[in-house]
């Protein structure tokens, strides 16, 4: 029985039968730096209606620096920092080191629990390609959501865009 290229239990050649983190992945709106300021940060995820920007610093070959989360925002706001004046870089983001889209989904669950992670940057190559979120990851092992029942034409490996 042939496996839909649209399901969480989608695989990548090479990985038989294991799902993997590459079919998982929602693209995020881009990338943002370290210098940013929260409110910046805030208003881009709020247009694009994202939970989460990958913070870059543009260096060539180093990748992503961390991942700034709403959450993160939130936090920030009520520990009474003014977003208008704090930068991302100020916040003490962990550095994240990606997943690649071949990452089987198990090893992707067991890095977002040991690194108390909801999202993790996903890279295709050398391309960071968006996130994947510890829900969807979840979603994946239990065979759960709507992923599970029916193919969405809008998961998958998309740019960021940005």
């Amino acid at each position: 029985m042939p496996t839909s290229t649209s399901s969480p239990r989608a695989t990548t050649p090479g990985t038989p039968g294991r799902p993997t983190v590459g079919r998982l992945v929602r693209s995020v709106p881009g990338t943002v730096e370290p210098g940013a300021v929260l409110t910046a940060a805030a208003s881009r995820m709020a247009r694009a209606g994202a939970g989460a920007l990958v913070v870059d610093d543009g260096a060539a070959g180093r990748g992503p620096v961390a991942v700034v989360t709403d959450a993160d925002v939130t936090r920030a706001v009520a520990d009474g920092l003014d977003p208008a004046g704090t930068r991302i870089d100020q916040l003490g983001l962990a550095r994240v080191e990606p997943l690649t889209a071949g990452t089987p989904v198990e090893e992707a669950a067991r890095r977002m629990v040991a690194e108390q992670r909801q999202e993790l940057p996903v890279r295709d190559g050398e391309q960071v390609v968006g996130v994947v979120e510890l829900l969807a990851v979840c979603d994946a092992l239990l065979g759960a959501g709507p992923a599970a029942d029916e193919p969405d034409p809008g998961q998958g490996i998309r740019n960021m865009g940005g």
